[in-house]
């Protein structure tokens, strides 16, 4: 009967490996799937004067062009959306390489609405250029930007930020 046990005990462990590593196996599978379908992106705003205004990056463009710059969520100044008359973006294999390119890029154009990585002085690297695509930009879009136009909207949402970040540093034990 001890000799039975521990054949029990042998097999159940071995039982116990084998899913773990079914397991394992099966979560390598999704990983790999999902960073096949991660996307990388850079992309800019440009004006009626063909100038880049602004360039950002993302890991899902619809979202971030039509539902975070175009809305009323928008970080940028509203000239800058009133200004951009085409969009263009670019995609990448990884996201260091989107990271090197943003920097890369603002660097490069230096564009009015970029603050951060918008030096002075410049790289003394060449990349070679990136093959855009352009971005439609819909009715929709347009429309969020004209009725985002109205003066009293930008008002109220500058204040609602001064209040934000009000709050964010009262809570950090400051104040303003």
């Amino acid at each position: 009967m001890l000799q039975n046990s521990h054949c029990v005990t042998f097999v159940r462990d071995k039982l116990e490996a084998l899913q773990i590593m079914e397991c394992f196996l099966f979560c390598l599978k999704i990983a790999r799937v999902v960073i096949a379908l991660a996307k990388y992106y850079v992309y800019r705003f440009i004006n009626a004067n063909n100038e880049i205004i602004y360039i950002g990056k993302t890991n899902n463009i619809d979202n971030r062009i039509s539902k975070q710059h175009f809305s009323h969520s928008g970080h940028l100044p509203r000239e800058c959306y009133i200004e951009t008359h085409r969009i263009e973006y670019a995609q990448f294999k990884s996201d260091n390489m989107m990271r090197i390119y943003e920097i890369y890029l603002i660097d490069k154009h230096k564009p009015l609405y970029n603050q951060e990585f918008n030096y002075a002085e410049s790289m003394d690297i060449v990349l070679p250029e990136p093959i855009w695509t352009d971005y439609p930009i819909t009715d929709a879009m347009r429309n969020a930007i004209k009725a985002e136009e109205d003066e009293a909207y930008w008002i109220a949402k500058d204040l609602y930020d001064i209040e934000s970040w009000h709050m964010c540093f009262a809570a950090l034990g400051g104040g303003l």
